[in-house]
């Protein structure tokens, strides 16, 4: 399995990307540090799943959403944000993601969603 992980700080993406390898330590995972890269990445390797933050340079979470939903409207998008932006998670409700975890988050929150979205 494929999952790319969006997110301007590294070091979320390093959580993120070791929640999900403690999961599966087979699990490819690809990272992505604003929407712009994100979308191309998903066009190069076609992951299963993304993990995307909202709040990016370049282009935001959003953007990058509305791009992925064109190219594959069935793709697992889970969105990692922050408290307090709760116009922009109404509209990634809007887009069809299919999960939300707040930052701060704990490593078992990524665990668990990941487990449940890879099995459907």
């Amino acid at each position: 399995m494929k999952v790319l992980v969006t997110d301007d700080s590294a070091f979320m993406r390093a959580i993120i990307k070791a929640a999900i390898k403690e999961v599966d330590p087979n699990t490819e995972v690809l990272e992505a540090e604003n929407g712009d890269v994100a979308v191309e990445l998903y066009r190069e390797h076609n992951p299963e799943m993304v993990f995307l933050d909202i709040i990016m340079p370049v282009k935001n979470g959003i953007m990058a959403m509305e791009e992925l939903r064109e190219l594959n409207s069935d793709l697992k998008i889970v969105i990692v944000t922050s408290v307090g932006q709760e116009d922009m998670i109404n509209k990634a409700k809007e887009l069809g993601a299919n999960g939300f975890i707040p930052k701060p988050f704990q490593p078992d929150q990524i665990k668990e969603i990941f487990n449940q979205l890879r099995n459907i």
